[in-house]
């Protein structure tokens, strides 16, 4: 089996940078090119890295040989968004080395190293989930906050505090509450923090709402 070379690595980005601007530009949508987008976070961590592919798609627990012979686990995201989670996998978490993730800008095809750390570093602020919440890595100033679906639970709760703010009035999570009982207290808390950070608003009340008996 011939091993792949920088130039060879280099050749394959470019070639599938090209590929996502074409088809994003023929109305596919981002969702449905995630293998497209997920190999080119393997292919530029492995250049950023100075190592190479791992041999097989879909190696278990990684994805790439750094430059040192570790095992590295990429992840690649489309979006800033900082309440995005980013799933590992527990079963095959032992294999890994180190971790990097990729953010790639769907509007330009341009890649960077948006995180990069040992295992055990990246375990530490990871969930009991072994998820990792793009906020611990982003900097406050730098948060993308992105709406959700309006049919989903959350896009109901941003509906909510949409109509509440309307009136002109202050109001708490208590009162989104009252407007929309049949909303999840903890979707109702979350959601409404989200739609305060988004519109640059004040939403008091932070404990944890109780639905009416």
């Amino acid at each position: 089996m011939t091993t792949p070379t920088r130039q060879h690595l280099q050749a394959a980005l470019r070639d599938r940078q090209a590929r996502l601007l074409e088809e994003l530009s023929w109305g596919f949508p981002l969702g449905e090119l995630t293998d497209l987008t997920g190999r080119m976070g393997e292919l530029y961590a492995a250049l950023a890295l100075g190592g190479t592919m791992a041999k097989q798609v879909n190696q278990a627990g990684y994805d790439v040989l750094s430059s040192s012979g570790e095992r590295v686990s990429v992840k690649t995201v489309t979006s800033l968004d900082c309440w995005q989670m980013i799933h590992f996998r527990k079963a095959t978490w032992h294999l890994v080395d180190r971790m990097v993730i990729v953010h790639l800008n769907p509007e330009t095809a341009e890649l960077n190293v948006l995180y990069d750390a040992k295992a055990l570093e990246a375990k530490a602020i990871m969930s009991k989930g072994n998820s990792l919440a793009l906020s611990r890595l982003i900097p406050k100033e730098e948060w993308v906050i992105k709406p959700p679906r309006p049919q989903s639970l959350c896009g109901q709760v941003w509906a909510a505090c949409d109509e509440l703010h309307a009136r002109g009035l202050p109001f708490t999570l208590a009162d989104v509450m009252t407007h929309r009982p049949d909303l999840h207290p903890g979707n109702v808390n979350a959601e409404s923090r989200r739609w305060a950070r988004h519109h640059s608003v004040k939403v008091p009340g932070r404990k944890q709402v109780r639905k009416a008996d």
